[in-house]
């Protein structure tokens, strides 16, 4: 009971960072009449999504990670289960931020060759 009230907890609190982090639209066009969206915005639309999820989610998440590993690893007191639980936790989140800023890497030369040019 107190592991999920404590999940639950911090999944509220990431949300509600997330969205205090989240500015304005995905997509510069639409909302009046002088701004009509062309195809040129669906790029525009991939790109901000894309580094949404790249910046907004996976980096805190993975320091979040990050730092719990080293938690554990802080007090796992000699304990050789904790200690392999602790490293498993910081390899798997350095992994998975490598991994995260490979494919945006991929996702951005694509959205590069395909005329992209905005910021």
């Amino acid at each position: 009971m107190k592991k999920k009230l404590l999940v639950s907890f911090g999944l509220i609190i990431l949300f509600l960072l997330i969205s205090v982090g989240a500015k304005g639209e995905l997509v510069p066009c639409g909302q009046t009449a002088d701004k009509p969206c062309k195809l040129e915005h669906l790029t525009i639309l991939a790109k901000n999504v894309f580094d949404f999820i790249v910046f907004k989610i996976a980096v805190p998440l993975g320091a979040l990670v990050i730092v719990a590993g080293g938690i554990v690893m802080l007090v796992s007191g000699g304990n050789p289960n904790l200690l392999s639980l602790a490293k498993r936790m910081l390899w798997g989140a350095v992994i998975g931020i490598f991994l995260v800023f490979g494919s945006w890497l991929i996702v951005y030369s694509i959205l590069r060759a395909l005329g992209y040019t905005g910021p």
